[in-house]
């Protein structure tokens, strides 16, 4: 057995974290107890390093598929991505996006779930969104510069002072609105401006109020800022854009209708590229979700900052329906042609049933 995992070190190129968790997968397998120690391959080394492609393309062998429980003809980086997704869909069947669940919560997860092409939702940015759910920090969600919406990790997740000096930016004057709190109230959302005090003091709160942090997208304004709200059906879309006020510890209960100081037009250009992000996230949830949704309709708040750039802020409502939700509606709405030769099929094959019972042979 030793001799089987010796050769297993001088004839693989694999990473070396890697190969030793195969020799400890197969003496645990073997029932050998050994704390023999054993070094990397010199003949590797002095060969050189392998590149950081030439090692994503190496297959996994029959011994190693069999160590891990991988499928034939998986390579490392498609174990590591399949092993995500299987994560993600458990994560997204506990966080629901229909009338059980919070779609103002849980938009987030299924837009950072991975599609068939190993990537998030894309066409647009979230800035740095922590979901709180009873009581405390349950998900740091944000955009890397690769354009891909990420997830903090937990350490990450319950360290309160890297969440503060996240949220609160760079370069921030002490009374400059730095975060907003999110919270669903009925049917509407209600949205609290926080300054640098404001935010620390929340954060440094024991149990925080469910609800979304999130770092405050920058305003060309310094007393109110610009919002726009998309309503998206399949068939029909509409957009907003409003200005409202804001100032430290003012509290909205409806940001689209209370506080706002005007409403502007919106370039036909930035209603193009708001419509092509919301059919983009009503393509990816349905991509993604272990439940098959199928968006009916949602309403999303938007920033479009100085530089050009699209943030998605919050989902303040939505409407889904699950795949057997959509399937039956599908036979509800049958012509009545159709469902009459349904009928017909189905009565013809219990005739031929019976006959096949009572030993007759059928027409």
């Amino acid at each position: 057995q030793l001799e089987q995992l010796s050769s297993v070190v001088q004839n693989k190129t694999l990473p070396h974290s890697v190969t030793g968790h195969i020799l400890l997968a197969n003496m645990a397998r073997g029932g050998v107890r050994s704390s023999l120690h054993v070094a990397p391959d010199e003949d590797a080394r002095t060969k050189g390093n392998l590149s950081a492609s030439a090692s994503k393309e190496e297959v996994v062998t029959a011994q190693e598929r069999e160590s891990f429980g991988l499928g034939k003809g998986l390579d490392w980086e498609s174990y590591e991505s399949e092993r995500k997704k299987k994560n993600m869909q458990k994560m997204l069947r506990y966080y629901t996006l229909d009338s059980s669940g919070c779609p103002l919560l849980n938009i987030y997860l299924y837009m950072w779930a991975l599609d068939d092409n190993n990537h998030s939702c894309r066409g647009f940015r979230i800035p740095d969104t922590v979901v709180v759910r009873d009581g405390a920090p349950v998900h740091w969600l944000f955009t890397n510069k690769e354009g891909e919406i990420k997830r903090k990790s937990e350490p990450k997740l319950h360290d309160r002072k890297l969440m503060l000096k996240s949220l609160r930016g760079k370069d921030k004057a002490y009374n400059e609105i730095v975060a907003i709190f999110i919270q669903q109230k009925g049917s509407s959302c209600q949205v609290t401006y926080m300054d640098h005090y404001n935010l620390e003091e929340f954060l440094y709160d024991e149990i925080l109020p469910d609800g979304i942090i999130q770092r405050m997208v920058a305003s060309p304004y310094p007393n109110s800022t610009n919002i726009l709200t998309s309503t998206w059906y399949p068939s029909v879309f509409y957009l907003e854009s409003s200005t409202c006020e804001m100032h430290p510890g003012l509290v909205q209960e409806d940001v689209t209708l209370k506080g706002i100081v005007s409403r502007d037009s919106v370039p036909d250009r930035l209603q193009q590229r708001v419509k092509t992000a919301c059919k983009a996230i009503a393509t990816h949830v349905n991509h993604v979700s272990p439940h098959g949704y199928s968006v009916s309709s949602m309403q999303l708040q938007w920033k479009h900052d100085i530089d050009g750039t699209l943030w998605l802020m919050w989902c303040s409502g939505m409407e889904v329906r699950t795949m057997q939700e959509t399937n039956q509606t599908k036979t509800s709405t049958l012509p009545a042609s159709s469902k009459r030769n349904t009928n017909n099929r189905n009565t013809n094959q219990g005739d031929r049933d019976r006959n096949t019972v009572r030993g007759l042979s059928p027409a």
